[in-house]
């Protein structure tokens, strides 16, 4: 189907509400650049780390099962002089493609392409083995990579955390400079219990472009006494939590993604993450 994202106005030409509706053309190559920037604490250990890549994405297919899109990693880019085994590990996922469906709202919903990710990841370690052969170290993590790594389930949090976030606002229907909130209870990527959370957003324009900013926290009230029940039932003390995360979209008059800045901020207890994704638009 050779249709491009637009807006519907709904009841009339001058309506504010905006709905917005995927289509795309058929393998039309759109190039971005990201760069990710994360901080973690975990047990007075902590780590930093900072990743740029390009990567490019398309629309594939339009079927009774949703919407297919393709992902490709291009090239990673180092803010570090790194060389050696170090260098080659960093590059480990360039030329990764990921083809994956989204329901037509936008939502994500699973990975088209796994047995090819998996073969990409086998053929990649292979030749860092026979590269690295006289490492011991090397070959030691290599192991440890192949073992720990190469499942679907793995591979999903490796991978998918950009990508999942790039796409998840599409088919939202939104009224022009008006702030939308609602509240919903979900299970919680870190404690694993349902947690309430509070979601805000506001969509604006300007001229022929759109931004849209979201933001997103548990409603830590609720959530506090929560988590006191939950450790009443097991006898120890509730251990402070705080989870948030905030997302910037840029979009041009056709709703496509020109820049996206994301703020994640998590602490549990003394341990800490925080996080940032830009990404913007090449062509």
């Amino acid at each position: 189907m050779n249709i491009i994202i637009f807006f519907l106005l709904l009841n009339n030409l001058f309506s504010s509400e905006v709905e917005i509706v995927i289509n795309k053309k058929i393998n039309k190559k759109i190039n971005y650049i990201a760069k990710v920037v994360s901080s973690q604490s975990s047990n007075e250990q902590e780590t930093n780390n900072v990743t740029e890549y390009k990567f490019s994405y398309k629309f594939l297919e339009n079927n009774e099962d949703g919407i297919i899109y393709s992902w490709k990693i291009e090239e990673i880019l180092n803010y570090k002089e790194l060389s050696g085994f170090s260098r080659a590990l960093q590059r480990l996922n360039e030329g990764l493609e990921i083809n994956f469906y989204i329901n037509a709202d936008g939502e994500y919903k699973a990975v088209d392409n796994w047995a090819e990710i998996l073969e990409f990841y086998e053929k990649k370690l292979l030749k860092l083995k026979e590269e690295f052969w006289g490492d011991e170290k090397a070959i030691s993590y290599i192991n440890s990579l192949k073992s720990n790594l190469l499942t679907p389930e793995k591979l999903s949090e490796f991978l998918l955390s950009e990508l999942i976030m790039f796409h998840n606002f599409y088919g939202a229907k939104l009224t022009l400079n008006k702030n939308e909130i609602n509240n919903v209870s979900i299970i919680d990527e870190y404690m694993g219990i349902n947690l309430p959370i509070i979601n805000e957003s506001k969509l604006t324009k300007n001229e022929k472009t759109y931004t849209l900013v979201v933001s997103e926290k548990i409603d830590q009230l609720r959530a506090d006494a929560i988590l006191k029940n939950e450790a009443r039932k097991f006898d120890t003390k509730p251990i402070p939590y705080s989870n948030s995360q905030n997302f910037k979209f840029e979009y041009n008059h056709l709703f496509e993604v020109v820049k996206l800045n994301f703020e994640k901020n998590v602490k549990i207890g003394s341990d800490y993450l925080n996080k940032t994704v830009e990404i913007k638009r090449v062509n």
